[in-house]
């Protein structure tokens, strides 16, 4: 059966690959095929994730490099912290599930939640027509009439219809401070890119993408806007200053640039470099 891990959406063209192979003295595009073959034999390792076997030379063969070029490869993940000193990746554990279920499994775990779901749903209303049916055989055994029932449980309607109002209005309370954190996060943008000279907004219409993206962000980390704008302050590939690339707020949002911006995988960290 064919095996997997898990990649990251722009990861073959992640600015770090330029980093890790200035360091080497060779092309991003090869030191991230070097990371990819690192990255194929942790998976298949004990335990896995651990790259402490990985080759260099027998790699280096195969792609047509120096086993050096590899090597240096290899030092500078490390030297970035990406390998830790026992040759487990960095992020593994993070970024890998401890197992993969077949697609049968997560099939069957799927039906087995809507099953349990639908019967949460169903049993109230069973409940209430059991009960209805009891009273309904006592009225008959009395010699009262059957055809009207009397309601059941009208204390517990009553509390169930309060509860739901007293949810509403915590649903209300709560999308308010989001539309409010929204505002804040499209002032705060609109004045940093004045600053740096990044593409202003001009609004974020209701049900557009740009919302939905921005309030999914929100949901996820409802305080995020002041460490989201400080982390793109202290980075100069974020602030425009490398090779051209300006990030705009759509691109910020973006759930998987957003996670790495956050985790602080653009700081600019010259100050910890040799070359």
């Amino acid at each position: 059966m064919t095996e997997w891990f898990r990649s990251w959406h722009g990861a073959p063209t992640d600015p770090k690959w330029v980093l890790i192979g200035k360091k080497a003295g060779v092309a991003p595009a090869v030191a991230s095929a070097i990371a990819w073959a690192i990255f194929d034999h942790a998976s298949q390792a004990s335990p896995r994730g651990s790259s402490a076997t990985f080759d260099c030379e027998v790699y280096a063969a195969w792609g047509g490099l120096e086993p050096e070029q590899v090597e240096a490869a290899v030092a500078a993940m490390r030297e970035r912290g990406m390998i830790l000193t026992d040759g487990m990746l960095a992020s593994w554990r993070k970024r890998q599930p401890e197992r993969e279920d077949g697609s049968a499994e997560r099939a069957r775990a799927w039906r087995e939640r809507r099953r349990t779901q639908k019967n949460e749903t169903e049993r109230p209303e069973q409940n209430r027509t059991e009960q209805n049916r009891d009273i309904s055989k006592a009225d008959a055994s009395l010699g009262n009439e059957p055809d009207i029932v009397s309601p059941v449980n009208t204390s517990q309607s009553q509390e169930g219809l309060v509860s739901s109002a007293v949810s509403i209005e915590k649903h209300r309370g709560k999308t308010e401070e989001l539309r409010q954190a929204l505002r804040s996060l499209g002032e705060q943008w609109n004045a940093l890119a004045a600053s740096f000279r990044l593409p202003e907004i001009e609004e974020i219409k209701p049900g557009s993408t740009r919302e939905r993206q921005a309030l999914a962000r929100l949901r996820e980390a409802p305080d995020c806007a002041s460490t989201l704008m400080s982390r793109i302050r202290g980075s100069p590939y974020l602030r425009g200053e490398v090779n051209g690339f300006r990030c705009s707020f759509d691109w910020i949002i973006k759930p998987t640039n957003f996670q790495k911006i956050m985790e602080g995988n653009y700081e600019d960290r010259k100050e910890k470099r040799s070359y």
